[in-house]
């Protein structure tokens, strides 16, 4: 550890082990998209901001090794920021060393790692030595990435309150009097033309008026001729008088703060009496006697005749506008709050009980019939239902959040294996559960370093064959119903199917004489010890990583699917469910057993009678509205005694993009399904996802559709041959 206070425990080091994950995260998207831009000043100020924050956080919590590194990174980084430096790859390549260095700090607090202090040093020499700076002093360098003396630090930086200047426009409130001459209106001038030019620059609103709706008549009246606004932009004052630069030698123009946007977010307001002051209304002398009266200053005013009533209120009015915009600011600013994940998933599971006892609740009113029940019932079930969909809500969260931690990723990984690569990503606002997104993350790493590895040429095979030296790895998330689809998308030479399956013939995992399709042969690739890698490195080779992608994607009850073309590139395609947590269902009965189907694969239901039994000779084919379609029994997949009825249920379901059909005794309803996982007897089950707990206290297996209807068309399959 460095020097500093010990605050291991302390509520607010972790608060600050929080904020500075959150921060290294910011800064190394920053630090990728400014390689992307380098001449993007607006990036180059918010990584030297975020560097700025974790310094003054750091040194106010007492984490002075972790404050002295950013101080030192931060002083270097201050020269880009003046111009003095060049954004350059070596300079992105040291920040981001800097940067992993400073996480490996804070990691260190927690744990008994030592601090690599050589590597600190290094990086900071480098990056003087990089801004042709002197090297660094001696007791500098014994401070780097271990302890951090005060000497080293300025004293505001101690504090964790020295200033920054701004490097991004800030939102002022301007308050605009446009006074027209007769003239004006004479050569045909036009009010809402101005206005509506004006809404290019920013938001504005008419504060007051001589005469309303004269503006819309075009001509001049007898009283006082103005017309007040207040204007909010970020662009500036002469944004504002550029709009009126045709027509000023014909109106008068006042435009003066009525309040700015400070570095805190708040807002500076301006005063009555000043407001008129600087739109002429009021003399100061005329200001200054006012105020030595006892009388709201407006009132003041109107009796001394010193202003107009409706100038005055035109003051007024200016200034609860503003107070309007700084107390919507304020809640905006505070409109999120962290929360522990366990805390989080604690009101899941309280939020899955109270759904289960809801349905009891309406079981227990059913069978008691009582008038007086009925409607309070009703209330408790939309209530719930609401509830739990507004609960789920706060679990879902952008995809996005996975996909920017992939840049650095590909990064590195495309400068270590020599490949020029561009990352593109799509649909980055799409929202996944929590759980989901955690879970992503491992098998996303392996489809995007296959794709880097396997699936790109070379840059100089890639101009051989006429692509660009640049190969292109696209993540495109996006929602279909009740699942998302994301999309790992490459360039590359793609798939060689002949090559894939001879391979798998080699390793024993087909048979020579084995059929199969060119979507079952694509899908080897994730049979475990196949890979079609020439050698084996440390990125890839041994076969160990696409089949942890398919096990984590089955584990999150999702599906992979691989497209390709030789010589163009390869699509593998994920589809998930939102959530984990709870679903709709359709309830159905085999024999005495409650089974629940996903709602959102479910097309319709039939009737499967004797006849249409006899029709197909036996076969489990079943005819709708012109297409045969199998199907598959679910008293014979799950050895249910008992006999059948006369006139079966089939319910039509979606698995794989094909309708089959699954045969049933009965089919009860829709339910609000709460996913419980089976027990560890149970948890290998053929065709089962989960199970969840009936209103009446009975337990609902939930049926792992895709694998019932696979095992279907596979039996199909076998008779017909």
């Amino acid at each position: 550890m460095g020097k500093g206070i010990d605050m291991s425990g302390n509520e607010y080091a972790e608060a600050f082990r929080e904020e500075a994950a959150e921060l290294l995260g910011e800064l190394e998207t920053s630090l990728l998209e400014l390689e992307e831009s380098p001449a993007d000043k607006k990036l180059v100020g918010r990584v030297f901001r975020n560097m700025h924050t974790l310094k003054g956080s750091g040194a106010m919590f007492g984490f002075d090794d972790v404050a002295g590194f950013a101080h030192l990174v931060e002083t270097e980084f201050d020269k880009v920021r003046s111009g003095d430096v060049p954004v350059s790859k070596e300079l992105i390549d040291l920040t981001l060393a800097a940067r992993d260095h400073i996480k490996h700090l804070l990691e260190s607090l927690q744990s008994d790692d030592a601090v690599d202090v050589a590597r600190g040093r290094e990086i900071i020499e480098a990056m003087q030595q990089l801004g042709n700076a002197e090297a660094v002093a001696p007791e500098v360098a014994e401070s780097v990435g271990e302890v951090i003396v005060a000497e080293s630090l300025p004293p505001t930086a101690k504090e964790g309150m020295d200033e920054l200047p701004a490097e991004e426009p800030h939102l002022v409130h301007y308050l605009v009097r446009l006074e027209p001459s007769a003239e004006f209106f004479t050569v045909g001038g036009d009010i809402p033309a101005l206005l509506q030019d004006l809404s290019k620059v920013g938001e504005y609103e008419v504060i007051a008026e001589c005469c309303e709706d004269r503006w819309q008549r075009q001509e001049p009246c007898d009283c006082e001729t103005f017309l007040d606004l207040l204007v909010s932009t970020d662009k500036g004052e002469n944004a504002i008088k550029d709009v009126f630069i045709f027509v000023e030698s014909m109106c008068k123009i006042t435009v003066t703060v009525g309040a700015e946007q400070t570095e805190d977010d708040e807002l500076s307001r301006r005063r009555l009496g000043e407001i008129l002051v600087d739109r002429g209304d009021l003399s100061t002398e005329a200001l200054d006697g006012a105020l030595a009266k006892q009388k709201p200053l407006g009132t003041i005013l109107v009796e001394d005749e010193l202003a107009s009533p409706l100038k005055v209120e035109s003051a007024l009015a200016a200034q609860r506008e503003i107070d309007k915009k700084n107390v919507l600011k304020t809640s905006v600013a505070s409109d999120s709050i962290r929360v522990a994940a366990d805390k989080l998933d604690r009101l899941i599971d309280l939020v899955g009980e109270l759904v289960v006892t809801q349905a009891r609740l309406t079981d227990v009113a059913s069978e008691l019939d009582h008038p007086v029940l009925a409607e309070p019932v009703e209330e408790v079930e939309r209530l719930t239902a609401e509830l739990r969909d507004s609960v789920l809500n706060v679990r879902m969260m952008a995809i996005g959040i996975t996909f920017g931690k992939f840049r650095r990723l590909v990064r590195d990984l495309s400068s270590e294996l020599g490949k020029e690569v561009r990352m593109v990503t799509k649909g980055a606002e799409t929202e996944l559960d929590k759980t989901v997104i955690e879970r992503l993350s491992e098998p996303l790493v392996h489809l995007i370093r296959n794709c880097i590895d396997h699936g790109l040429e070379s840059p100089s095979q890639r101009v051989a064959d006429g692509k660009p030296a640049e190969g292109e790895i696209s993540l495109i998330a996006s929602q279909a119903g009740a699942q998302v689809v994301i999309e790992v998308i490459d360039d590359g030479q793609g798939i060689d199917p002949d090559k894939l399956l001879a391979k798998a013939v080699e390793k024993g995992i087909v048979k020579p004489d084995a059929e199969l399709s060119q979507d079952e042969i694509y899908n080897l690739i994730f049979a475990p010890g196949l890979s079609t890698a020439a050698t084996v490195s440390n990125v890839s080779g041994r076969g160990v990583g696409m089949d942890v992608v398919m096990n984590t994607i089955r584990g999150l009850k999702g599906k992979v699917g691989v497209t390709s073309e030789k010589g163009v590139g390869t699509t593998i395609s994920i589809r998930l469910p939102l959530t984990l947590a709870i679903i709709d269902g359709l309830l159905v009965t085999v024999g005495d057993t409650h089974f629940v189907l996903p709602l959102e694969q479910v097309e319709e239901c039939v009737e499967l009678s004797s006849e249409d039994i006899a029709r197909f000779h036996g076969r489990r084919v079943f005819q709708v509205r012109d297409h045969l379609i199998s199907y598959v029994r679910m008293r014979d997949f799950f050895e249910i005694e008992g006999t059948r009825p006369e006139l079966e249920q089939m319910v039509i379901v979606q698995a794989d993009g094909e309708p089959a059909g699954l045969v049933l005794d009965k089919v009860i309803g829709e339910h609000q399904t709460v996913i419980k996982s089976l027990g560890w007897v149970y948890r290998n089950a053929e065709g089962l996802s989960g199970a969840t707990i009936l209103g009446n206290g009975e337990v609902a297996l939930i049926v792992d559709v895709a694998t019932v209807v696979k095992n279907a068309r596979d039996a199909e399959a076998a008779l017909v041959q």
